[in-house]
C-alpha cells in the first residue's frame, strides 16, 4: 500500500483539519441546540462523525483523510458545546439532590473570582 501522506505539508494540513473542523462546528452549535434541541443536535453530530470515519477507513489519497478529519472536527465543535451542557444541568440536579438550596446558591455564585473571595471571608 501507497503512502498516503507523503509530505511534510501534508502531514501538518491533517493534522490541522480536526481543529479546523471544530471550529467550524462551533459556529453553528449554539444555532442548531436553539433550534432543534440537545437530542436532534447530538444526533446530527453522531451522523458527522461516522461519515467523518468513513472517509478515513475508506481513503484512497491523502484527501479523502482530510475530509474524514474535517468532519470529525465539525462533530467534535458541534458535540462539545450540547455534551458540556448536558453535563453542567446534570452536575445541578444530583448538587440539589445532595446539598442545601442555600448551598447550591452559594456554588453558583462560583463563577467570579470576587465571588469566591467573598465567600471565603464569611466562612
Amino acid at each position: 500500500m501507497e503512502d498516503l501522506l507523503p509530505s511534510t505539508a501534508a502531514y501538518s494540513l491533517f493534522g490541522s483539519t480536526l481543529t479546523i473542523g471544530a471550529l467550524l462546528g462551533a459556529l453553528v452549535n449554539g444555532w442548531m441546540t436553539d433550534m432543534m434541541g440537545r437530542r436532534r443536535t447530538m444526533e446530527i453530530a453522531q451522523i458527522i462523525f461516522i461519515a467523518g470515519w468513513l472517509f478515513i477507513a475508506f481513503a484512497e489519497n491523502a484527501w479523502w483523510l482530510n475530509i474524514g478529519r474535517l468532519l470529525n472536527g465539525v462533530g467534535y465543535g458541534i458535540i462539545c458545546y450540547v455534551f458540556l451542557l448536558c453535563c453542567g444541568i446534570s452536575l445541578i440536579f444530583f448538587l440539589g439532590t445532595i446539598v442545601s438550596r442555600r448551598v447550591l446558591a452559594l456554588i453558583g455564585t462560583l463563577e467570579e473570582p470576587r465571588n469566591v473571595v467573598i465567600i471565603i471571608i464569611l466562612i
